[in-house]
């Protein structure tokens, strides 16, 4: 079987373009718009106003972009990265500025500097703990609160603002301390249900011994699932494999002894 290259012609061509640009403007608008208003508006402000008088210092259309620059980038790449960013847009250096005019430094700061993805990717995390938390009954309204502050905050372009709130606040390890209790609480409640069946001075037959045996060994496995999850804070996991440990020895725990008082009163006739 031969294959040929399709022959494009420029209509066709001009199309793909258009719809490569737009499908490429859908998925990275935020770089387009940050190299189309800042780094562009930056080379062409610095370019405008040499013929007006610019000299070291005096370089108004480049200042004024380095104060818009730091103004904006503050909040999504920090403190530090915005000021370098100024001090590129503001450049007065003969010769120098030509170069860095045609650097679009804006835009590889936000490629490499964007806080967005780790304040969404916290913000992710404190949205599913607290949805967790709720569905066991754990109070946490201050979290949410700080949760609600975090979304809006990134809403409105700031991540680095959420993620200082995220610090301060401590919200992501004040649910999962609760929730490690909460793990911690059903653990320990299935523990003492396996020493109590352990206490009891009891004979039943083997069969009785073997089914509690396997309830016991079922509720073991899930106990140690949640604790691996716990200490990965997978809490989801961490709270169902507990919380079915917990059900299995109280179910298999009853049948036993449902089973036992069965087996005494049949001996006892």
């Amino acid at each position: 079987m031969e294959f040929s290259i399709p022959n494009f012609g420029s209509y066709q061509l001009i199309l793909i373009g258009v719809i490569f640009l737009l499908i490429s403007f859908i998925f990275l608008r935020k770089y387009f718009k940050a190299f189309l208003i800042y780094d562009l508006g930056d080379s062409i402000l610095s370019f405008v106003d040499e013929p007006f008088g610019g000299v070291a210092m005096l370089d108004w259309g480049d200042w004024i972009m380095a104060f818009f620059i730091f103004t904006k980038y503050k909040k999504i790449v920090g403190v530090a990265i915005a000021i370098l960013l100024a001090i590129e847009a503001g450049m007065f250096i003969p010769g120098l500025d030509y170069v860095t005019n045609f650097i679009p430094a804006v835009s590889i700061a936000l490629l490499f500097f964007d806080k967005s993805r780790p304040a969404q990717k916290q913000e992710k995390k404190l949205e599913k703990d607290i949805s967790i938390a709720e569905q066991v009954g754990i109070k946490v309204s201050k979290e949410k609160r700080v949760l609600d502050d975090v979304k809006k905050l990134i809403k409105k372009a700031n991540p680095v603002g959420a993620l200082k709130k995220l610090k301060s606040e401590k919200p992501v390890k004040e649910v999962s301390s609760k929730l490690r209790g909460y793990v911690d609480d059903l653990i320990s409640d299935t523990n003492n249900i396996f020493q109590y069946i352990s206490s009891q001075n009891i004979q039943p037959p083997q069969e009785l011994i073997n089914m509690l045996q396997e309830a016991i060994n079922e509720a073991g496995q899930l106990l140690q699932e949640a604790q691996a999850a716990e200490e990965k804070e997978d809490f989801e996991t961490a709270i169902n494999s507990a919380a079915n440990a917990n059900n299995i020895i109280r179910a298999g725990a009853q049948q036993f002894y449902d089973a036992f008082q069965q087996y005494q009163n049949e001996s006892q006739q």
